[in-house]
């Protein structure tokens, strides 16, 4: 039998958490969970201890967001050698049978590839989580595996094979950017990405224009926003990101960018 740990980080989203747990429990296949809730105030974490005593929860202290929440909920998994670590994000909700295709899909690559679900949203099933090729465009699951090289990280299967090779998500990042870095490793180990033949389940899809846009804020503020780690749009991040894997050169190229896109729209 597979030994499956599924990693979620949270924050402040308890009734989204717990649904999302509803569903995942909801599957045929047994799983550890490793919750990290960072911070909560809101009762997340003692919530899921009553509802779902079975879960691992990991507690933070606000700082971690998204990418360092992931890292830490893994670093408990990984003491007990799973053969597969599921990220998870808390506000998708699977369907019944998505467990047990993203496992089927995985055995079609003999468990030496990741796996990726593709998340839509409730009102009109526009993908809200995916897999894509980095150079153009999301895809959209056709009902066979589709091969990619970056995604979105809602719902991602690693086999023991994969994280043998590439490890976990670096910890460098706070919230964003951690996902499509994994991607960009992983593919430079070797290792193929596929896109899971059907939906995995929904998301909402609730994007914001960034805040560091709101010109009710000072152009100060508007700075200081920019670089916090929701944002999105952190130059820092993208810096570190481009340097990594495509040199300094290109790295100097997109901070600039960032920093001139942004005076750009704040004047």
């Amino acid at each position: 039998m597979n030994r499956i740990a599924v990693l979620i980080t949270c924050y402040n989203r308890k009734d989204k958490t717990l649904k999302c747990l509803s569903h995942l429990f909801n599957q045929d296949i047994s799983v550890d969970v490793f919750l990290v809730d960072d911070g909560c105030t809101d009762g997340t974490g003692e919530a899921v201890k009553e509802s779902y005593p079975s879960v691992h929860v990991i507690l933070g202290d606000g700082s971690l967001f998204w990418n360092r929440g992931m890292y830490t909920a893994w670093c408990e998994a990984e003491k007990f050698d799973y053969d597969f670590y599921l990220w998870l994000n808390d506000d998708t909700y699977i369907f019944s049978n998505s467990l047990a295709m993203m496992l089927e899909s995985s055995t079609e690559k003999n468990h030496k590839a990741l796996i990726v679900g593709a998340s839509c949203d409730s009102n009109d099933q526009t993908v809200t989580s995916f897999g894509a090729d980095w150079k153009s465009k999301a895809l959209f699951p056709n009902g066979a595996l589709q091969q990619c090289d970056a995604f979105g990280g809602n719902f991602v299967l690693i086999p023991r094979y994969v994280y043998k090779k590439c490890g976990k998500l670096d910890y460098y990042y706070r919230h964003s950017l951690g996902d499509i870095d994994y991607a960009r490793h992983v593919v430079s180990e070797g290792i193929e990405i596929f896109l899971a033949p059907k939906h995995i389940g929904i998301c909402v899809n609730d994007f914001k224009t960034p805040k560091y846009l709101e010109k009710s804020l000072t152009l100060k503020e508007r700075l200081r926003v920019l670089h916090s780690p929701l944002s999105y749009s952190d130059p820092r991040d993208f810096f570190y990101f481009y340097k990594k894997h495509e040199g300094v050169l290109s790295a100097s190229l997109h901070l600039t960018s960032i920093y001139l896109k942004f005076l750009i729209k704040s004047l």
